[in-house]
């Protein structure tokens, strides 16, 4: 039988093989009202279909129905026909689209709940795509954050990733593959980075992630591997390949089939460790409320522009809304 290799995710921020779904995206853009947790499930098919479509989707959700909505989704995407390379993109390139439709502040809760609704499978894709970028350090516009600060926005985040994964099955090596995303974010996994990333994780798991997960997970080329970590998870490894005999070429069932899905660096200036952050972009928080080194440098407050896309905007697409993420600056 032909194996399937899945060694990384095929996604970089803003990339998408997936087409919108008969414009349900541009008329979610066009009105900014908040839909109800009932009608975005009546969507669920198109949100699978579409990344775009996901996003407009989330970003018109509560942050408590963003959460509800993105298990629905995760639970939907594995029960899809095809194969599991196909499913594992669909999960990777759909989860990122919901953390990119975040509520500001909502972040972190919608990371655990990805670690904690998608197919174990699908894990070590998810934590090396969103590593690359999304959660990645180097990838906040006018910030360096030290190891020191990273490690605390990290902290920020498994704690709820360890609450939440242990509500389900498998839930330390989801926490694990949580902390991997971090390892790999910050650039430069070293002994001590890792060391303090496996103390974040639930006392249990700490020694066999130690000593079993990362070693392999961390590691560089052909030396790199998951399979200890998709075991722990009862995910069964692909069968391996009957070697030819008398040195004939492989054929049939006993070819094995890599496909090598690579990751690029962070290349693109996408980031949410931002919200982590607590970045200050609410009014009734001083500047340095949550940030004051990171906020007192940048402070969002009076550059972004009104909001006029309203419903009476999605009635009228003739009406000026502004451009995303435009602001007094531009």
């Amino acid at each position: 039988m032909k194996n399937l290799l899945i060694v990384a995710a095929a996604l970089l921020a803003g990339a998408t093989c997936f087409g919108a779904a008969d414009g349900t995206a541009a008329r979610l853009k066009a009105n900014k009202a908040r839909i109800s947790l009932a009608d975005a499930k009546g969507r669920i098919d198109k949100a699978i279909a579409s990344p775009v479509v996901m996003k407009a989707i989330m970003q018109h959700l509560s942050a408590g129905d963003q959460k509800a909505f993105l298990a629905e989704v995760n639970a939907a995407i594995a029960t899809m026909p095809g194969s599991e390379a196909e499913r594992t993109a669909t999960f990777v390139a759909i989860n990122r689209a919901a953390l990119e439709g975040a509520q500001k502040g909502n972040v972190a809760t919608l990371v655990a709940e990805s670690y904690a609704t998608v197919s174990p499978s699908a894990l070590p894709a998810l934590s090396e795509s969103l590593g690359s970028d999304l959660m990645n350090r180097a990838t906040d516009k006018g910030r360096t954050y030290t190891d020191e600060q990273y490690l605390k926005l990290a902290q920020v985040v498994m704690e709820k990733v360890n609450a939440r994964t242990a509500e389900v099955d498998h839930g330390d090596v989801r926490s694990g593959f949580a902390a991997l995303m971090f390892a790999r974010g910050s650039n430069d996994p070293k002994p001590a980075t890792v060391e303090a990333l496996v103390a974040m994780l639930p006392a249990a798991a700490r020694e066999t992630a130690k000593k079993e997960w990362f070693p392999g997970a961390l590691a560089e080329g052909e030396a790199k591997s998951y399979d200890a970590m998709l075991a722990a998870a009862d995910v069964e490894a692909p069968e391996a390949a009957t070697a030819p005999a008398d040195g004939a070429e492989p054929s049939g069932d006993d070819q094995t089939v890599d496909i090598p899905l690579r990751i690029a660096g962070p290349q693109i200036a996408t980031s949410l460790i931002a919200d982590i952050a607590g970045a200050n972009t609410d009014p009734a928080r001083s500047v340095g409320a949550f940030n004051p080194v990171f906020d007192a440098v940048t402070a969002p407050l009076a550059q972004d522009l009104p909001n006029l896309g309203t419903g009476e905007a999605f009635m009228n697409p003739g009406e000026s809304i502004g451009y995303q993420w435009q602001n007094t600056r531009d």
